[in-house]
């Protein structure tokens, strides 16, 4: 069996109603299964979450490793965007 840590935690009026609740109605043995299933839940949908956004990233990266265009300098697109904006703020002052 697992070994579990306790915790104490403050929950609002209406969130502890619901728990209450809920562990009336039978769906929890009581108010600690009630927070710690929630509580799992809660970490297993974080780590899938995660892991889908790793398996993203890693087909991004995939892709354009196998673009077949050539690289881009970063400093050419930053000198680009730089003066693109600094067009823009200036024509926005000429407008004012």
């Amino acid at each position: 069996m697992a070994k579990h840590d306790n915790i104490t935690a403050e929950l609002p009026h209406d969130v502890y109603a619901d728990v209450e609740a809920a562990v009336s109605a039978g769906e929890f043995g009581s108010l600690g299964e009630a927070v710690s299933r929630v509580m799992t839940e809660w970490a297993t949908v974080r780590r899938i979450e995660a892991e889908a956004f790793t398996a993203r990233a890693r087909a991004m990266i995939t892709e354009s490793r196998s673009d077949p265009r050539p690289p881009v300098d970063a400093e050419d697109v930053f000198d680009r965007l730089e003066a693109k904006y600094t067009a823009m703020i200036e024509a926005e002052g000429r407008r004012e």
